[in-house]
Parts: C-alpha cells; sequence; structure tokens
C-alpha cells in the first residue's frame, strides 16, 4: 500500500513538472504565473484528496478483511480501481501544460477535456477506492467527479485560467468537506 501512495506521489509530482514545461522559456506575465500557481494548487489538491488518510483506512480495511478476499481486494483497489487514479493525473497533467501555454485565451477542446476529465476520472478511481474498501464516504468525491466536467465549458467559453481556478475550488471545496465528514465518523 505505501508503494502505491509513492507511484501517487510521483505522478502528481510530474503534473507539477508540466507545469513548469508550460511556462517554457516563454515571456511570464501575472496571467501565466496565476495558472501556473492554479497548476500548482491543482496538484496540491489531488494530493490532498487521497492523502487525508485513505492509505490508513484502506490498509485497516484489508487486515479486517477475511483472509481469503484480502488478495482479491488487493488486486481490485491497489491494482484495477488505482488505474483511473494514475491515468487521471496524467491527463490532468496534460491539461495544465497545454493551459499554462495559453492561458489567456479560450481553451482548446482538448485543454478543457483534459482538465475535467482527468480531475473527473482522479476522484472516480478514488470513489470505486473506497468503496470497495468501505474505507470512507463515496460521496463527496462522487460530486467532485461529477462537478469537475461541466468546467470543461468555463475553459471553452472564457479561459483556461477561469477553468483551473473553478476545479480548484471544487477540489479545495470537496476536500474541506469530505475531511469534515470522515472525521466527524471516526469521531462516533
Amino acid at each position: 500500500m505505501e508503494r502505491h501512495g509513492l507511484i501517487l506521489l510521483i505522478a502528481i509530482g510530474e503534473s507539477v513538472v508540466a507545469v513548469g514545461i508550460g511556462l517554457g522559456n516563454a515571456a511570464l506575465p501575472a496571467g501565466r504565473i496565476l495558472t501556473a500557481v492554479l497548476g500548482l494548487a491543482l496538484a496540491a489538491s489531488l494530493w490532498w484528496l487521497y492523502f487525508n488518510g485513505d492509505e490508513e483506512r484502506a490498509a485497516q480495511a484489508m487486515e479486517g478483511a477475511h483472509e481469503e478476499r484480502r488478495p482479491w481486494l488487493a488486486v481490485l483497489a491497489f491494482g484495477y480501481f488505482f488505474l483511473p487514479i494514475l491515468g487521471g493525473i496524467v491527463v490532468v497533467a496534460a491539461g495544465m501544460k497545454l493551459a499554462v501555454v495559453a492561458y489567456n485565451e479560450p481553451a482548446a477542446l482538448s485543454t478543457a477535456l483534459f482538465l475535467a476529465t482527468g480531475v473527473a476520472a482522479y476522484a472516480t478511481g478514488l470513489v470505486l477506492f473506497r468503496w470497495l474498501l468501505h474505507s470512507g464516504p463515496i460521496s463527496i468525491r462522487l460530486a467532485i467527479a461529477v462537478l469537475v466536467m461541466p468546467t470543461a465549458l468555463i475553459g471553452i467559453a472564457v479561459t483556461p485560467l477561469a477553468q483551473l481556478a473553478a476545479v480548484v475550488a471544487i477540489l479545495v471545496g470537496g476536500s474541506i468537506v469530505d475531511s469534515a465528514v470522515v472525521n466527524r465518523r471516526s469521531v462516533r
């Protein structure tokens, strides 16, 4: 389980690198810098959504499972269900790189969809992960997956900067609510 967390950290780190690559040798007006900062906030929000205790609760769920179920739980949770989590980060990284390059004009359809579907895939993977292991509530993460999809319209109609702001707001708000719900349940 710890290795999956490390793999996730590497993938999120690569999304930070994508922001830097997007900056490249281009001029650095305030809008491009703000877009890059929002890209970093997006990466931090993805980190927060997973590393808020999910790994510990997953370990507890695995230990509490019947011994004959553990291998299947491990294959599904840390194998198949981890694919949309990692794939989502890769897609987000591609979108962030493109967003930083063309921050001040309406986003290309690909840029807007990379940002929205990458985060939605990531959140959906986390939903499946929690659902399988019964390691926490899934409704907030499911809401995040649904709410980020329309942000593609913001990117296309306005700018990637505006879309990133909306995505980060959804992730931060969702993470705060998710943490509160998880903490309230653990107090019981």
